[in-house]
């Protein structure tokens, strides 16, 4: 009886680290599942504030950062500022944008969601971040407004203004013209519909 104490201490203390590496696991591969010019869960594009995505997601593996830029309206130029919060290990990154004017005293709401690898993210029309290729886009969403993305030159975005939604893709052949079923999508990024 003396000799089997510590087994069953071993059996406990195994059980426990599988349990514990199981939860870890299962929370690194969470599944979002995201709806086109909304967001996901309680997580909603122009409405949400950017301190409460801080209290839903917590601070673990946050990372904000705070940039000014420039940008040309029909009166001028004009300076705005982009705040944002990453989550990295997750793939998950929120946007909010501001013009310089009106910088001190807003409240930053979010503007956009933007879901890249490791996570796993699945819109309702069931296109699956890694794995859904230009034609599964297409076939979904139907005809887009394509450009090449900030990904490099052999990437390219199909993008949906009126759904609030866009598909950055990579390109075997560096023609983001042709439809390919190797190009897969490598992120989603989800903003308010645009009429």
């Amino acid at each position: 009886m003396i000799f089997q104490m510590p087994k069953i201490k071993l059996y406990i203390f195994l059980l426990l680290s599988a349990v514990l590496v199981g939860m870890r696991y299962t929370e690194t591969q969470q599944e979002l599942i995201v709806v086109p010019g909304v967001g996901f869960d309680q997580i909603i594009v122009g409405q949400t504030l950017m301190n409460d995505i801080v209290k839903m997601q917590g601070r673990k593996g946050l990372k904000r950062y705070k940039r000014m830029g420039y940008a040309t309206f029909s009166h001028g130029c004009e300076r705005f500022y982009v705040k944002t919060l990453e989550y990295k290990k997750r793939g998950i990154t929120f946007s909010s944008y501001y013009l310089y004017q009106s910088y001190s005293n807003q409240t930053f709401i979010l503007a956009s969601i933007r879901l890249e690898k490791p996570g796993y993210a699945k819109t309702t029309e069931g296109i699956i971040l890694g794995q859904s290729t230009s034609a599964d886009v297409e076939g979904a969403y139907g005809k887009s407004i394509r450009y090449l993305s900030s990904y490099g030159k052999d990437a390219f975005k199909l993008f949906y203004p009126k759904a609030g939604i866009s598909f950055d893709l990579k390109s075997d052949s560096g023609d983001y013209d042709t439809l390919s079923s190797a190009n897969k999508v490598i992120a989603i990024e989800i903003f308010a519909k645009q009429e």
